[in-house]
């Protein structure tokens, strides 16, 4: 495929959307063509606030607009249809987090994607940032020895009027369930890309302050196929928010990620000075989902740019992708059936 600009369509114009829309226009490799969305009054502010075409019907866009890759942004519960749709027409798909709700739906767009040999991506961004890379391949070179013990704590706080403006959030069909499916999954996910293959989960789940079918609070204890084991916390309930953590344990030291940022490098007898691996960027969003920065989703779009003209893998295709979902759901089976989860 020649360098020219990769063609994007949107559907979806929440939040989610939003921030892909941003990213978009921040990349000289891409180019955003058109939206689609329910309400044709709001899509049509969305289309004309970025100048693109806007459509209610995603099959029509696909087949008018033409884009080369489509961005699901819709809620996490209907992920499956537009994804699914666009990859019949052969557009490469790039879903929000998580991929669906549950493995059995997430499974069926990652077939339908091979099935039409295109490309399948989900917004895990927060691989790219820098700190996460650095522990990444700091784990992969052994230098914190054999890995013993993990915490991925994502205490944050949504007001009533989060869950009360967009009547799909913590709902059972639309977001699957609450705080851990939704808020604490991008750090699950960077906890299961650096500690290894789960392997059981034992998860409990309640609902203390929101008026919400799903979890406004949850833990888990989790085992991993190197035998470390570790806790996931995730909350929508922890006033006034906190920024998210993880901390990875080895044999020869520890390091602490907070907030997207180093906090604590200790290694036993450390070559480089832990102040040198403090990394930049601020994208707490522990009491407001919108402060993010986008830079980690301009690395992410990039690369399914470079898979899309490489013809290969996306960094976080939608095998990587459907793990921390696999440990989402195995809480939700463990706190409900009262039992240890073998994954």
């Amino acid at each position: 495929m020649e360098r020219n600009k990769i063609k994007f369509a949107i559907v979806g114009v929440g939040n989610a959307a939003r921030m892909h829309a941003q990213t978009l226009a921040a990349l000289e490799s891409a180019q955003l063509i058109a939206v689609c969305g329910r309400d044709e009054v709001r899509t049509s502010t969305f289309a004309a606030e970025y100048g693109v075409r806007y459509f209610i019907d995603y099959e029509e866009m696909f087949n008018a607009a033409n884009p080369d890759v489509v961005n699901v942004c819709t809620p996490s519960g209907a992920h499956l249809e537009p994804a699914i749709a666009a990859a019949r027409t052969g557009k490469h798909v790039l879903v929000e987090k998580p991929i669906e709700i549950s493995v059995e739906r997430a499974r069926y767009i990652i077939d339908a994607c091979q099935k039409a040999n295109v490309k399948l991506a989900c917004m895990f961004q927060h691989r790219f940032d820098l700190a996460s890379q650095r522990i990444k391949n700091a784990v992969d070179r052994e230098e914190f020895g054999r890995l013993i013990y993990a915490t991925a704590s994502v205490k944050w706080f949504r007001p009533a009027s989060y869950y009360q403006k967009n009547n799909w959030r913590g709902t059972f069909k639309g977001d699957g369930g609450g705080a851990l499916i939704n808020q604490a999954i991008h750090t699950i996910d960077l906890m299961a890309w650096i500690m290894g293959k789960p392997l059981s989960i034992f998860g409990k789940t309640a609902t203390f302050i929101h008026q919400i079918e799903g979890e406004d609070t949850g833990a888990a204890l989790i085992s991993f196929d190197t035998g470390a084991f570790g806790i996931i916390e995730g909350m929508t309930s922890a006033y006034p928010g906190f920024p998210e953590r993880l901390e990875i344990h080895g044999e020869r030291g520890t390091v602490i990620l907070e907030g997207g940022n180093i906090k604590s490098w200790d290694l036993i007898d450390a070559k480089q000075d832990a102040a040198e691996l403090t990394s930049v960027g601020n994208r707490v969003g522990s009491s407001d989902p919108m402060a993010i920065s986008i830079e980690s989703h301009k690395a992410l779009l990039q690369d399914m740019i470079e898979a899309i003209v490489h013809d290969r893998q996306p960094f976080v295709s939608g095998s990587q992708a459907i793990t921390a979902l696999e440990v989402v759901r195995a809480i939700y089976q463990s706190a409900q059936e009262g039992r240890e989860i073998v994954l």
